[in-house]
């Protein structure tokens, strides 16, 4: 599969994820695991606490982050790698970034 077909079906894939009823954990979970099929990039999502950043969502057994990327002012995530085209990379975070906005936490 091209590049460029693999970044449309992981931003057709991450649509589907964001408008799926689930809260924002599961979701994350999900995003994670599309990355790491789709682009073997392991992954992890955090919650920020001031200077600590507290694993969320994602690859429990990913140990050693290259990357830390803030998305938010309260997520972020943290990845080993970073393989994908910078144009489909950075759509990848925009739509990731609006799933954290516009999902809601479980209660």
């Amino acid at each position: 599969m091209s590049t460029f077909n693999r970044g449309q079906k992981v931003l057709s894939e991450l649509q589907k994820i964001e408008n799926s009823a689930r809260s924002l954990r599961p979701k994350l979970r999900l995003v994670a695991e599309l990355l790491d099929k789709e682009w073997r990039i392991s992954s992890y999502f955090c919650e920020i606490k001031g200077p600590r950043w507290s694993y969320y969502a994602g690859d429990v057994d990913f140990v050693m982050p290259l990357y830390r990327i803030q998305l938010t002012d309260k997520y972020g995530l943290m990845t080993d790698q970073i393989l994908i085209p910078a144009d489909d990379w950075e759509a990848m975070l925009a739509l990731i970034r609006r799933i954290i906005e516009n999902t809601k936490e479980a209660a």
